[in-house]
C-alpha cells in the first residue's frame, strides 16, 4: 500500500489517520520509501526510518504508521507504505492506472473489482489463495485454476487482468511463464483461458 507526498506531481498527498482503518493503524508494520531510478527505470526502495534500506521480510525495519509518517513528511522518503505479513487478517491488491491523480477519481472498472471482491461470498477463499495457501487443493496448479477462476468472475473474464493480478499473489512462480503446450502456449496463458472458459458470469 503506497501513498506519496503531496509536493511530487501525479501522486497523491500522505495519506492522514483518519483516511485509513483502525485496524491498519494498530500495526507496526509500516515502512517508508523513496523513489530511485534504475537501468533508466523508475522504481520504489522501501526505507528504514533510520535511513538505512527496509525490507518486506524484516520487521526490525518495520516501525509504526505516525513514525513512518513523520519520516516522510520530513523528506527523507516519498511516501509510505504497509507491509502485509503471514500473521495479519489482511490482503492487498494492486491496481495500476485506475485513479486520476489530479482529482482522485477511480475508474469505474477498479470501483466494480472493489466492490465484487468485497461482497463475494467466497471472499476467504480468495484470501487464502492470495496468499499463497494450497490447503484444499491437490496441487500448485488446481490453487492456480481456483484463484483464476475467481478472478475470471470478478474481471469479467479480462485475461490481461488476471494475468496482472495473479502475478502479484503470492501464487505467482516462474512455472507460470513456462512454455508448457505445444502451441507455444505457457502455463498462465492457458490456465487463465480454461478459467474464464469455465466461468459464467
Amino acid at each position: 500500500m503506497d501513498l506519496s507526498r503531496p509536493q511530487l506531481a501525479m501522486t497523491p498527498p500522505l495519506p492522514t489517520r483518519e483516511q485509513l482503518p483502525n485496524a491498519l493503524l494498530e500495526q507496526a508494520t509500516w515502512v517508508g520509501w523513496r523513489r530511485q531510478t534504475r537501468g533508466g527505470d523508475e522504481t520504489k526502495v522501501l526505507r528504514d526510518v533510520t535511513g538505512g534500506d527496509a525490507s518486506a521480510t524484516d520487521p526490525v525495519t518495520w516501525t509504526t504508521f505516525d513514525i513512518a509518517r513523520a519520516y516522510a513528511t520530513d523528506g527523507p522518503a516519498d511516501g509510505v507504505s504497509y507491509v502485509f505479513t503471514d500473521d495479519d487478517p489482511f490482503v492487498g491488491v494492486a491496481f495500476d492506472a485506475c485513479r486520476d491523480s489530479e482529482t482522485g477519481v477511480t475508474d469505474d472498472w477498479a470501483e466494480e473489482l472493489i466492490e465484487r471482491v468485497s461482497n463475494a461470498a467466497n471472499g476467504g477463499t480468495f484470501s487464502r489463495l492470495w496468499c499463497g495457501d494450497t490447503t484444499g487443493n491437490d496441487s500448485h496448479s488446481e490453487a492456480d485454476m481456483a484463484l483464476c477462476s475467481l478472478l475470471a468472475f470478478w474481471t469479467a473474464g479480462d485475461a490481461q487482468q488476471i494475468d496482472r493480478l495473479v502475478r502479484d499473489s503470492r501464487l505467482s512462480r516462474p512455472k507460470w511463464d513456462a512454455v508448457q503446450f505445444s502451441g507455444g502456449s505457457t502455463d498462465g496463458e492457458t490456465t487463465i483461458e480454461r478459467a474464464i472458459a469455465g466461468t459464467s458470469d
